[in-house]
């Protein structure tokens, strides 16, 4: 079973976003801020993170950016959400290192999906 990071400052979104991931079959693990992520992917490093770019302190561009800096985390699957879609938001995700951005609000089906794709698993 796959482990994911979830990091959101917005604890309606965690839940929402761990409640559709376990019932994909997911484990999943929360943090609320950059930092915290960082980290809790040094202790354990999941297979696959999904990261808000809104959050306070340290923004969800400059979390990827750290979480890039050290080759032992590239082969973590990074998605970036964004309540900005387009191609700047894309772009500026490309840049920090992500390797998926998706918009918010999201489909949780089609969320499953790209998870699944980017652990590399078939899609259910």
């Amino acid at each position: 079973m796959s482990n994911l990071l979830i990091v959101d400052d917005h604890p309606v979104i965690r839940d929402l976003l761990r409640m559709h991931l376990e019932r994909g079959g997911y484990n999943v693990r929360e943090a609320e801020r950059g930092q915290q992520a960082l980290d809790l992917v040094e202790k354990n490093k999941p297979d696959l993170i999904i990261l808000d770019v809104m959050m306070p302190e340290m923004d969800g561009f400059e979390t990827c950016r750290r979480l890039r800096s050290t080759s032992a985390n590239d082969s973590i699957f990074i998605i970036i959400l964004s309540a900005h879609a387009g191609r700047e938001a894309s772009e500026s995700s490309k840049e920090a290192g992500a390797d998926l951005c998706l918009e918010k609000p999201f489909v949780p089906k089609e969320l499953l999906a790209h998870v699944a794709s980017g652990l590399g698993q078939a899609k259910a």
